[in-house]
């Protein structure tokens, strides 16, 4: 299957609603990347993964910031190849604080060329306060 922008909104959509076992079908069991630094722990959601044990790792204290799941809105979406480019806007209300939290990241997310494509590479660049 050749991806595309609506195969890759459909993901996002899983995440939205906090769908954990639809989005895991889309994510490969070995995916490798970064979420926000794949050098330094500079916070508890920083670091590299290698499988979906440690993406789930890195990506559980976001989650448990906010009081709703996080709701992602494509800014921009641009597919070439097995390459998604997601320009994002996140929102979240904290759990602490009850503040609204809003936050612009990029995602660059690597498909195979399975028939239902699957997620093998994931880089997420977050805009840091």
């Amino acid at each position: 299957m050749t991806l595309t922008k609506e195969y890759v909104e459909s993901f996002l959509e899983h995440v939205n609603k906090n769908e954990v076992a639809q989005m895991m079908n889309i994510i490969d069991d070995n995916v490798q990347g970064f979420h926000i630094s794949p050098d330094v722990k500079s916070t508890p959601a920083s670091g590299s993964f290698n499988n979906t044990s440690e993406f789930l790792a890195i990506w559980a204290p976001i989650a448990n910031c906010f009081i709703d799941p996080i709701q992602f809105a494509i800014q921009n979406l641009v597919v070439s190849g097995n390459t998604a480019v997601l320009e994002l806007k996140f929102e979240g209300v904290g759990r602490k604080d009850g503040k609204k939290y809003i936050q612009y990241p990029c995602w660059i997310l690597e498909f195979d060329d399975e028939e239902k494509p699957k997620i093998v590479k994931w880089r997420c660049y977050p805009i840091l306060p």
